[in-house]
């Protein structure tokens, strides 16, 4: 590909095109990669669609992917590999006003504690006093959408006592006892209608999704207000049961369900401070706030009718991957979405995603939720061995942990966009860490990656899966128990080592060199087959080999 480059835009895609189909051709007579892959398709708009060689190389080198594909996309797939599994893409946790709102969810969004009335309120009152509950807090702000509706620009903002809902229209600044008086319209759309409330009774106001700065108090917005959901919640179910059977119907083998933990993503008050996640979220069943093992018992119980919602509607489970196991909690609680309970769990996810597995990508915004990066930013080496110990302990018990390389949305499209020789070095070391943790080549763990890559100068975009994946390195000789990890690191080094049935992995998660790292063995370099045999290698800093001992294998 690279000798493609010189040369002027249309000879350079013409000529890359005719490389890479030699390279398809010769890849169709070689086996599957050695471990198994799934991908992540964020795409962009920019390019132009894949093509059915692009798609023919995802459906016969990956079992899954997470993208958007037209019916005939989907077809390709399916003639290229009749066991593959486009899935598609639910954020499990947000939704958007014109469906809050309009479709009468308003009960059904999360909620945070903003107060306690300072006196009781009889079914007419309409002026409503509030003892805030932290001065972390935004204040309240007031309605400027007449209707019942929020638009792009205008919001409707209303506050939540038991079972009834007031719209917020007028407000006072609060006081210096942090008491916001406001007027509001009793009984509004969407809960019950007005009744007695009494002194120190919960006041409750809606949690926003912080992404695109969409909350009430943002008087620039131009996009939709966004909101968490609960996870008990009708709402909750209805998203993902919806959309799963809409995907089905287009030919999808399922979802892959985003957000899907102990925890809301980048949940935010009523003027877009950060609320600690899940604590802020109310249980209303219990009359507290979720915590984060409360939380993941509701995900779980939801997760179980949705199974039982789609069995009963295809006799079968479509395939349901969700993210994100949350790192340093996978042993803790999340394995246990990996592993059947019948009757109460009749089947496990089809896989669950640990993003950032051995690094992430960074943004330029001040969010870190935009999709423009251009760097690479390797875990720190506490974080990458807390995953490798999680990767470890599902791999033992051969449940569907599915590791991926960086982050699974949008922000992936960074490993497209990044030169050659710096991806390859990034997902040489992923890889070889996922190998310190792997058991065995059939085994239920997959490891994620972008099948996608671009040029140089960004004209171009095609699928390719690296030479890397399909070394034939064997089956692991040695294994320790998760939490003994770094007994895999020789005496006197920082790097870990793994041997194989026909090779070795050698990983320095650390910022420091490590010179001369035994590998108890000789081995040969698959990128150097002319080079001598090696028995020790010298590691830079968060960098990793791959060694064979035959080429032949």
């Amino acid at each position: 590909i690279r000798i493609c480059l010189g040369f002027d835009e249309f000879v350079t895609k013409m000529c890359c095109r005719a490389i890479l189909t030699v390279f398809w051709i010769i890849g169709c007579c070689h086996s599957k990669p050695f471990y198994p892959l799934y991908g992540i398709d964020s795409g962009h708009k920019e390019f132009p669609n894949p093509t059915a060689q692009d798609l023919s190389i995802i459906a016969t080198n990956f079992t899954h992917i997470q993208g958007v594909y037209s019916t005939k996309q989907l077809m390709t797939f399916k003639q290229a590999n009749a066991e593959f599994k486009p899935v598609w893409y639910i954020n499990s946790d947000t939704e958007k006003s014109p469906i809050v709102e309009g479709g009468g969810y308003r009960m059904d969004t999360s909620y945070y504690l903003f107060g306690n009335l300072v006196q009781d309120i009889t079914p007419g009152d309409q002026h409503v006093g509030i003892s805030i509950a932290s001065k972390k807090l935004s204040p309240l702000v007031a309605s400027d959408e007449s209707g019942p509706v929020s638009s792009r620009t205008n919001s409707v903002v209303w506050i939540r006592l038991k079972n009834e809902l007031m719209k917020v229209l007028h407000v006072n600044p609060p006081n210096g006892n942090s008491v916001q008086w406001i007027k509001v319209s009793r009984g509004f759309s969407g809960g019950g209608s007005a009744t007695h409330h009494n002194k120190n009774d919960n006041v409750f106001v809606p949690i926003y999704n912080g992404d695109n700065h969409g909350f009430p108090a943002n008087k620039r917005r131009t996009k939709w207000l966004d909101y968490c959901v609960d996870p008990a919640s009708g709402l909750a179910l209805q998203m993902i049961e919806n959309h799963t059977t809409a995907g089905v119907a287009d030919g999808y083998a399922g979802s892959w369900i985003d957000c899907f933990s102990d925890g809301q993503y980048n949940s935010v008050d009523i003027g877009g401070v950060r609320l600690p996640s899940p604590r802020s979220a109310w249980d209303f069943n219990n009359n507290q706030p979720y915590n984060h093992s409360t939380f993941f018992s509701t995900q779980m119980m939801r997760l179980e009718q949705i199974f039982k919602k789609l069995h009963n509607k295809y006799s079968r489970y479509p395939t349901i991957l969700a993210n994100n196991i949350a790192s340093g909690y996978y042993r803790a609680r999340e394995w246990r979405m990996l592993q059947a309970n019948p009757p109460s769990f009749p089947k496990p996810l089809d896989g669950y995603c640990l993003e950032a597995f051995a690094g992430r990508e960074k943004n330029h915004d001040k969010y870190q939720s935009g999709c423009s990066g251009t760097v690479l930013i390797w875990q720190d080496e506490t974080i990458w061995l807390r995953n490798i110990m999680e990767v470890a302990d599902a791999a033992q018990k051969d449940v569907a942990i599915f590791p991926m390389v960086a982050q699974a949305g949008c922000k992936s499209t960074t490993l497209e966009r990044v030169n050659i020789t710096y991806r390859d070095r990034f997902e040489t070391y992923a890889y070889a860490s996922f190998l310190l943790a792997i058991e065995k080549p059939d085994g239920k763990p997959h490891l994620g990656l972008p099948p996608f890559y671009q040029n140089h100068d960004h004209t171009i975009r095609y699928a390719h899966v690296n030479e890397r994946y399909f070394w034939k390195i064997g089956t692991p000789t040695r294994t320790v128990a998760p939490n003994d990890i770094t007994k895999y690191k020789p005496k006197n080094h920082q790097s870990f080592v793994r041997p194989f049935t026909n090779g070795v992995v050698a990983v320095n998660p650390t910022t420091k060199p490590d010179h001369g790292v035994p590998l108890g063995g000789e081995y040969l370099n698959p990128l150097k087959p002319n080079a001598p045999a090696e028995s020790s290698v010298s590691l830079e800093p968060q960098t990793a080999v791959i060694l064979l001992k035959s080429l032949e294998a």
